[in-house]
């Protein structure tokens, strides 16, 4: 596989424990008053950090810290800790199982692989729901037209994203969910937040069910699409 794009891998990285500066949480959490332990505590009751369920609330908060810690250490090449000052929904992004995050302008282009590389980070929050394997990413010229094509499980897919300068073609989404769809009950819905204008170019993926939605609704006030 050719070199993914340093801007993509800095979107995967992304994924795992930053928050971007673009986000604005007071826009999307003004009526949030909840602590981060409230707030991770009623995101475990709606089924998010499974993969701490053997541990407590303040537990899961410490290890969520110490991995925040770990990653801004790693980028400023010093100790740094940024804390967990951190609204409703940029706790929500830290759940790495069940969320993808980054941005619609992903420096997608001949040679970098973004399409490859959306496709394997959505599968690993799908929960096995979502499994693409011999994923090509073909271009014919510099501007498309562009064809990508998987095995997932014993389907073979293959879609035509629009060409779109460097953005992601929404078309790539909607692949992952019809595939979602065989497996299981759950697919990956886009957060709009309480106004419903979302975040701009940047986008939030949550994998659940239609009862988890409703339930986000009821209790953050959030809307996904």
């Amino acid at each position: 596989m050719k070199a993914i794009s340093k801007k993509w891998i800095h979107v995967i990285i992304f994924c795992f424990a930053s928050i971007s500066c673009n986000f604005n949480s007071n826009d999307l959490n003004k009526d949030s008053a909840n602590s981060p332990k409230i707030i991770i505590s009623e995101l475990r009751k709606i089924g998010f950090f499974e993969n701490f369920s053997s541990l407590t609330d303040e537990e899961v908060f410490d290890t969520l810290h110490q991995q925040r810690i770990n990653h801004y250490t790693k980028i400023f090449g010093r100790h740094y800790d940024p804390g967990m000052n951190l609204s409703d929904y940029e706790i929500l992004m830290l759940d790495n199982k069940r969320v993808v995050s980054g941005d619609y302008e992903a420096d997608v282009g001949k040679d970098n692989d973004v399409y490859i590389a959306i496709l394997e980070t959505f599968s690993r929050a799908s929960g096995g729901l979502f499994n693409p394997e011999n994923i090509v990413e073909k271009w014919e010229s510099d501007e498309g037209p562009v064809t990508v094509s998987f095995h997932n499980y014993n389907n073979t897919v293959e879609f035509k994203p629009e060409y779109q300068d460097d953005w992601l073609s929404g078309k790539v989404f909607s692949i992952i969910n019809e595939q979602m769809a065989i497996k299981g009950n759950e697919k990956f819905y886009l957060f709009l937040g309480k106004d419903e204008f979302g975040l701009g170019q940047n986008f939030i993926y949550v994998r659940m069910s239609e009862i988890q939605k409703d339930a986000f609704q009821k209790h953050f006030g959030w809307k996904f699409l």
